[in-house]
């Protein structure tokens, strides 16, 4: 009898549970059909605000958006604070949008493809009457082309569901905010880099091409401040030309993707068209247009003397938007004792941008790992005696003897017999749990 009563309690809470949930349905139903989407500025009203307001090129800044709810109703939008396809960034009123850089490029690419897994996952939300959400966009400059001096312009286009019949959607467009960039604002000939040890290329005809960062990693994709000069390591004076007022009237640079290793140095092995040459930004275009045409005054350099600086933001010039170590090859043309015109060719100096792995830091790290027996795949063996100890896979077990992987990749096989019974265990463990995967299927 309480057992039974038991049961008709719990069907009692049961029935009210559904009848409220279907109250609140019924209700948000009804919310639902009083929302004219026709008119979104009765219920949404979205501004933003940047990080700062002015910047120098390839500083990092974000941009973040409100979305309020001035309306007495709960209200439908999607949410997705990494959707940048939901941001349009013009520049000086342009009607055409600001160029998207490479790690922009690569997120629309895997979103029209349907890869872009975690990052563009709508969430459904409602806002209640008063209620606001917030979106922020981290690294602004590593989305878009901002290497041009000039105003640009932000907005944020916001997609709306409905969930009526219809399936309308509709986009509710925020305020809009500027950005002033001003290269102006940093007087490169004054930049003081860090005392980091400057790199010096092999000596070709008698001349070595210097190389200097402001930092070892870019973490936070900052800009890269870059120093390049060329030093006469001959026993006799050598011509060349030494104004750098643009970087390309003296040097030619080129710059090596990091391809899919996230190193330049380290090319997927399958893939020969792995590592390229990155492409130039905006700005570096127009440095380039802007060479000069007519012949620099070639000067003379003496032995153990050094060019001055060119002093350049090299992420200005390169879209280094994705993570990885770059590699810069520096080019330049001399006119050596004998009065022939030479070209020389610096080996790639390598430049780290963000805070991504390598391939070889990720297994260094895996491998570090199972040598020190934190992984599970990798238990420790032990021999009864105590005289052999190493932290292997187990690949299979015969009837009175094991073969075992060590982290290296090495096998070796040892009799069951002789080892510590936590071993023998976990070989029982596995096997059992193998046997019944192979029946089940």
């Amino acid at each position: 009898m309480i057992r039974k009563n038991f049961y008709f309690f719990n069907l009692k809470i049961f029935l009210v549970l559904v009848l409220l949930m279907s109250n609140i349905g019924i209700a948000q139903t009804d919310n639902k059909k009083k929302i004219n989407l026709d008119q979104p500025d009765n219920y949404y009203k979205i501004y933003g605000k940047l990080s700062r307001n002015t910047s120098v090129p390839c500083q990092t800044f974000t941009s973040q958006f409100f979305t309020n709810n001035i309306s007495d109703r709960t209200i439908p939008f999607i949410y997705d604070s990494h959707n940048v396809l939901s941001e349009s960034v013009y520049f000086d009123s342009h009607p055409a949008k600001v160029t998207t850089l490479d790690r922009s490029n690569i997120k629309l690419r895997n979103f029209q493809n349907g890869l872009i897994g975690f990052f563009l996952i709508e969430r459904r939300l409602y806002l209640k009457p008063g209620e606001t959400k917030s979106y922020t966009f981290n690294s602004l400059n590593n989305l878009y082309d901002f290497t041009l001096d000039g105003e640009y312009s932000f907005f944020l286009k916001l997609p709306v569901k409905y969930d009526d019949n219809t399936g309308k959607e509709i986009f509710v467009e925020s305020d809009v905010v500027k950005l002033i960039v001003d290269s102006k604002l940093v007087n490169l000939s004054k930049v003081i880099l860090p005392n980091l040890p400057r790199a010096y290329s092999k000596p070709s005809h008698g001349v070595s091409i210097s190389f200097v960062t402001d930092k070892q990693h870019y973490e936070n994709y900052g800009p890269v401040y870059t120093k390049i000069a060329t030093k006469n390591v001959s026993n006799n004076p050598l011509s060349m030309i030494v104004d750098a007022g643009n970087v390309f009237d003296v040097y030619e640079l080129t710059l090596l993707t990091p391809g899919r290793n996230l190193d330049f140095r380290k090319p997927a092995l399958e893939d020969k068209s792995d590592v390229g040459k990155v492409a130039f930004t905006l700005y570096g275009k127009k440095l380039l247009t802007e060479k000069s045409k007519t012949p620099k005054p070639i000067v003379a350099v003496n032995p153990n003397e050094e060019t001055a600086e060119a002093v350049i933001v090299l992420n200005r010039i390169f879209d280094m938007s994705t993570d990885g170590i770059y590699g810069l090859i520096v080019t330049r043309k001399i006119i050596d004792t004998a009065g022939k015109e030479q070209t020389i060719s610096s080996e790639p100096f390598p430049i780290r941008i963000g805070w991504r792995l390598t391939t070889d830091e990720v297994n260094a790290k895996i491998l570090e790992r199972r040598l020190n027996g934190n992984d599970p795949d990798y238990p420790v063996w032990q021999s009864r005696d105590g005289l052999f100890e190493t932290p292997a896979k187990l690949i299979s077990v015969d009837k009175n003897t094991v073969i075992l992987e060590k982290p290296d990749g090495k096998q070796t096989t040892f009799n069951i017999s002789d080892l510590k019974k936590e071993n023998q265990d976990y070989i029982k463990k596995q096997t059992q749990k193998n046997s019944e995967q192979e029946k089940n299927e």
